[in-house]
C-alpha cells in the first residue's frame, strides 16, 4: 500500500525487476527503504499499526539497519536515531545464509564444515555397527549442509573437506589414528546397485541441488525469485543461452554453474512446435543431444517445428521431414506423439517420467561416466549381484559385512599385508595356510567344519571364489538357505576376531548353532518377510453386461522399428464381434505404443459407432494417466486425444485387466506384424499362431 502511495519507495535491482518493499519469513525480516528520514518515520508508522492491530511488538534491541556505501555518516545516524535501532557495516546472515561475500569464501562457509564435525564428534562410533553409521552419515551428516547447498556453490576445497570428515567417521579411528581407508569415497558414492555404498558426492550433489533453482527460472513463472533474476540476469532473452554478466551476484553465479547439468536432461515436449526451433533446441527424446544429429549444407536456423506438422490431421508432415532431414533422423521425429488438440509446447525434464527436474536423477546423470569407468574397475559389471545382495532379508550390519566381503575390503592379514602392514599372515583359526578372504571362509578347517555341523550342513566348494560362492547363494532362490549362508560367513568373521582378539578359540558346532539362531529370532521378529503376496485377481474378466461390448486392446515393439497394435470386440456371451490389428513403422517406447493403441481403439469405435462399452487395457500407467491419477510428460498429446475421444461417447470408459486376461489382444498383435492393417468381422484369424509371429520378439507393456 505505502509502495503505490510512493510514501516507501523500496529496492529495484534493475530496471526490468520489480520492486522489493519487504522480505518476511517468520520473524526474520528484512525491510527496504531510502536512507531518508521521511521514509524512517513512515516505516515506524507502518510497525506501530501492525503492532495495534496484531498484539505483537518489534524487539527493537535485536534489529539492524545497513546502509549502501553512498549514503553519508549523516544521514546514517539521523536514520539510525529515527528507528531506534543500531546501524550496522551489513547484515552477516539472513535465514542461516550468509548475505555478504568475500573473496575468501572457504572461510564464508567454514560454518558448514563446523556444524558437521560438531555432529559427528558427537556420535560414539565404537558403539555403531556399520550400519548404523550409514544410517547417521545418509540421514544426518549429509542433510546439513543441504539447505546451504542449494543457495550456493560450496567451494571444491569445502566440499573435499566434508568428505575427508565423512570417510573418516565411516572408517573409524583407534586413540587419534585414522584406521585403514579401504575404498575411496568416490567408490563409496557409488549407487548401492553398481557396487558402492550409495554416499553422495558432495559437489556433484551440491550442483544437482541449484539445478533446482535454475530449473524453477527456466520453467518460469510469476514467483519474486523468478521476477528478480529474470529482470537482473536475462531480461530479454532465454535463460539457457544467458551469461553472468556485469558485476554478478555469488548466488547468479551459483546457480549458473548448474546450467550445464540441467542442458543435459532439459528437452521440449512437443505440442503445436510453435516455441521450438529445429536446429537450435533440444526437442528430440530418442537422441543423445536431443537435436537432429545430421544437417544438410545450409539449414534455416529459424525454423520451427511447427512447420513440420500437418495441423489439420494432428500428425507429422511426412513430406516435409523426409525433405529437411536424413532418413534416419526423420523417422524419430515421425515417432514423437503429436495431438491433434494443437497444445503448448513444454519444458520437459527427460529423466523423470512426469517431466519434473529431480535431484535424483540429475545426481547420477552429472556422476554416470565416472562412475561407470569406476564400476568396470570393480566389478559393478555384477549390476544384478549387488541388488540382489541388499535385498536379502538379514540384519542390516551382516548385509554390509558381505558386501565388504564381495569387495575384498575386510582385513584379512592379507590384506593387512597389501596395505603395508607388517605382520605373521597364517590363519588364526587353523594355523595352516596364509589368512586371505578365499581361505578363511572356503578353505578353513575350521570354516568347513561349522559348515557341515547341525543344523547348518553346508559343504563349502573350493573351486570357487568368495564373490562366486555368494553369487551362488543369492541366485539360490531359497530364502531360508540364503539368509543362513549370509549370516554364517558374518558369524565365522566374528569367531575369528574373537580368537584374535580375545584369544578364545569357538567350537565350530556352535558357530552353526548360533547362525541359526540370528536368523530364527530375526525372523520372528520380522514376520512380514514370510508372507508371500496375494495372487492378483485382475487378470479374471467377467461376461460383459447385456448391452455392453468389451474392446480389448494391446500393442508390441520390435527390434526392427515396427510397432504393432491389436484389438478384439466382443459383445454378450464373450462372442467376438469384431478383431483388428494395424502396424506402423514409429520407434517408440513400449508405453507410448500401449497410449497409442488406446486411442487407436476409441477412434475405431467411434468409427462404428460402438457407444456402450468397457475399454481394457494391460497398460495400467497409460490408464492411469488418462484418468488423472498420474502424469507422464511423453503421453501428454496422446491423453489429451484420448480424453477428447471418451468426450463423445455416452458410455465409454477405459479398465485395466491382467495380461493373462488381455491374450486376444495380444495375439493380434502378432497378427499385425505378418499382415499390417486388417481388420476381420465375426472371429479372431490364426494366422498369428504361425511360425511369423514369434512372441518371444513381441515386446508385451504394461
Amino acid at each position: 500500500m505505502e509502495i503505490k502511495k510512493k510514501t516507501l519507495h523500496g529496492l529495484k535491482i534493475a530496471r526490468k525487476a520489480p520492486i522489493i518493499s519487504h522480505l518476511l519469513f517468520a520473524d526474520d525480516s528484512l525491510l527496504f527503504a531510502r536512507a531518508t528520514t521521511s521514509e524512517a518515520d513512515r516505516i515506524m508508522q507502518v510497525l506501530r499499526c501492525y503492532q495495534d492491530a496484531s498484539g505483537q511488538v518489534v524487539n527493537l534491541s535485536k534489529s539492524e539497519v545497513s546502509f549502501s556505501k553512498n549514503v553519508s555518516n549523516e544521514s546514517r545516524n539521523l536514520v539510525s536515531s529515527k528507528l531506534g535501532v543500531p546501524s550496522v557495516t551489513n547484515h552477516s546472515k539472513y535465514l542461516g545464509l550468509p548475505v555478504v561475500f568475500g573473496r575468501s569464501k572457504k572461510d564464508i562457509f567454514a560454518m558448514v564444515v563446523e556444524r558437521i564435525w560438531k555432529k559427528l564428534k558427537g556420535w560414539k562410533e565404537k558403539f555403531l555397527s556399520r550400519a548404523g553409521k550409514e544410517t547417521l552419515i545418509k540421514a544426518v551428516a549429509q542433510a546439513i549442509p543441504s539447505y546451504v547447498m542449494s543457495c550456493y556453490k560450496l567451494p571444491d576445497g569445502v566440499c573435499k573437506e566434508i568428505e575427508s570428515m565423512l570417510a573418516k567417521f565411516w572408517w573409524g579411528s583407534n586413540n587419534g589414528t585414522n584406521k585403514v581407508h579401504w575404498m575411496s569415497w568416490d567408490r563409496l558414492s557409488v549407487a548401492k546397485g553398481m557396487g558402492g555404498m550409495g554416499f553422495r558426492g558432495i559437489s556433484d550433489f551440491n550442483i544437482s541441488l541449484l539445478g533446482k533453482q535454475f530449473w524453477r527460472l527456466l520453467k518460469g513463472g510469476n514467483s519474486l525469485f523468478v521476477k528478480v533474476f529474470k529482470g537482473k540476469y536475462f531480461p530479454r532473452g532465454d535463460l539457457m543461452e544467458a551469461t553472468l554478466g556485469f558485476s554478478p551476484s555469488y548466488a547468479w553465479r551459483s546457480i549458473l554453474s548448474a546450467k550445464e547439468a540441467v542442458s543435459r536432461g532439459f528437452r521440449w515436449r512437443i505440442g503445436n512446435g510453435s516455441l521450438v526451433r529445429v536446429w537450435q533446441d533440444p526437442w528430440i527424446p530418442s537422441s543423445p543431444t536431443f537435436k537432429p544429429l545430421i544437417r544438410h549444407g545450409n539449414v534455416d536456423n529459424c525454423l520451427q517445428v511447427s512447420s513440420l506438422i500437418d495441423h489439420d490431421l494432428g500428425c507429422w508432415d511426412r513430406q516435409a521431414l523426409n525433405e529437411t532431414f536424413d532418413p534416419y533422423d526423420a523417422r524419430r521425429i515421425a515417432s514423437i506423439p503429436v495431438s491433434r488438440r494443437c497444445l503448448e509446447d513444454k519444458r520437459v525434464w527427460h529423466f523423470e517420467a512426469d517431466g519434473e527436474y529431480s535431484v535424483r536423477s540429475a545426481y547420477h546423470l552429472l556422476g554416470g561416466d565416472r562412475r561407470r569407468n569406476e564400476a568396470s574397475n570393480s566389478g559393478a559389471s555384477r549390476s544384478a549381484f549387488w541388488k540382489n545382495l541388499w535385498k536379502v532379508p538379514i540384519p542390516a550390519k551382516i548385509r554390509n559385512f558381505v558386501w565388504r566381503l564381495a569387495k575384498n575390503i575386510i582385513p584379512t592379514r592379507c590384506n593387512l599385508q597389501k596395505k603395508g602392514i607388517v605382520l605373521d599372515p597364517t590363519c588364526p583359526l587353523c594355523q595352516l595356510d596364509a589368512e586371505s578372504s578365499h581361505h578363511l571362509f572356503l578353505e578353513c578347517d575350521f570354516t568347513r567344519k561349522a559348515g557341515f555341523s547341525p543344523p547348518l550342513g553346508f559343504r563349502l566348494p573350493s573351486n570357487l571364489d568368495v564373490i562366486d560362492w555368494i553369487d551362488k547363494i543369492l541366485c539360490g532362490g531359497d530364502m531360508l538357505v540364503m539368509q543362513l549362508q549370509c549370516t554364517f560367513l558374518w558369524k565365522i568373521w566374528n569367531a575369528r576376531n574373537n580368537c584374535v582378539f580375545n584369544g578364545k578359540r569357538e567350537d565350530p558346532a556352535r558357530v552353526a548353532f548360533e547362525t541359526a539362531e540370528v536368523i530364527r529370532e530375526f525372523n520372528h521378529a520380522n514376520p512380514e518377510l514370510a508372507r508371500k503376496k496375494k495372487i492378483s485377481t485382475a487378470d479374471q474378466i467377467s461376461s460383459p453386461e447385456v448391452g455392453v461390448s468389451i474392446v480389448q486392446v494391446d500393442a508390441g515393439c520390435y527390434d526392427n522399428g515396427t510397432m504393432t497394435m491389436g484389438c478384439v470386440v466382443k459383445v454378450e456371451g464373450m462372442r467376438v464381434s469384431l478383431s483388428a490389428c494395424r502396424r506402423e513403422q514409429l520407434l517408440v517406447n513400449p508405453t507410448v505404443a500401449e497410449a497409442m493403441a488406446i486411442r487407436w481403439a476409441l477412434s475405431l469405435m467411434q468409427s462404428i459407432h460402438l457407444d456402450n462399452a468397457v475399454l481394457q487395457s494391460d497398460a495400467l500407467s497409460v490408464i492411469d494417466s488418462i484418468w488423472g491419477l498420474s502424469y507422464i510428460a511423453d503421453l501428454e498429446p496422446i491423453v489429451a486425444d484420448c480424453k477428447h475421444l471418451l468426450a463423445c461417447f455416452r458410455n465409454v470408459t477405459v479398465s485395466f485387466v491382467g495380461k493373462s486376461g488381455n491374450v486376444d489382444a495380444h495375439h493380434m498383435v502378432g497378427v499385425g506384424r505378418t499382415l499390417g492393417n486388417k481388420t476381420w468381422i465375426g472371429c479372431i484369424p490364426t494366422v498369428a499362431s504361425g511360425p511369423s509371429c514369434n512372441r518371444s520378439v513381441v515386446v508385451p507393456v504394461s
